[in-house]
């Protein structure tokens, strides 16, 4: 599922698109078990625990993966907002302009959330990031706004939950219909590329 894609690192993303042995589908999802419930438009605040459990896991991450490193800042200059449906959303209408300019949109917003210390739900923002990626802002803003990507959102949604995927990131190889979790590890994507790989091959010759 490509619109939540903000806990990519960029060893892992590399290394699957250098592998030609095998189709690996990487997903980035942000609806846990408890945040399916929230409604997809809510402005509502992010309660204080999950501030501090997305707080922890930034830090485990700081001490986990060398070179990384987030703005903390993020915490003090916003009010964090629950969901994080706007910023998928904003990944699919870029998509929708051109193809290539997912990716981009990507980036642009783990650089604008983790880096800048901008928020990721608010349009402003995301606006602002489809201007930096050379977007047509007026097209962006009616896309973003769409039923058409609401409901391609949700189709996505709904695909993931289909692979058992309620966290991120998440990893997922399809083979044949069949849907093999990846173990994920933020140091060495050589680790998750030779996992798909054994698998791949124990799937061929069965």
């Amino acid at each position: 599922m490509t619109p939540c894609a903000a806990g990519a690192t960029p060893s892992a993303k590399a290394g699957l698109r250098c592998s030609r042995h095998c189709r690996a589908i990487w997903k980035l999802v942000i609806s846990s078990a408890a945040w399916r419930r929230i409604p997809p438009n809510t402005t509502e605040p992010m309660p204080l625990a999950t501030q501090k459990m997305v707080q922890q896991a930034w830090q485990r991450i700081e001490q986990t993966v060398p070179g990384v490193h987030f703005n903390w800042d993020f915490w003090s200059r916003n009010t964090p907002i629950r969901s994080t449906y706007p910023a998928c959303r904003a990944v699919l209408a870029a998509k929708k302009q051109r193809a290539e300019a997912e990716p981009e949109m990507i980036r642009a917003i783990q650089t604008t959330y983790y880096q800048q210390a901008k928020n990721p739900s608010l349009p402003e923002t995301l606006q602002a990031c489809a201007q930096k990626i050379g977007l047509n802002a007026e097209t962006f803003s009616d896309d973003l706004k769409s039923a058409t990507i609401e409901a391609e959102l949700q189709r996505q949604m709904q695909r993931a939950r289909g692979m058992d995927v309620y966290s991120y990131p998440s990893l997922r190889l399809v083979i044949n219909n069949a849907v093999f979790p990846i173990a994920i590890d933020y140091l060495d994507y050589r680790t998750m590329l030779d996992e798909i790989k054994t698998i791949e091959s124990k799937v061929t010759r069965t």
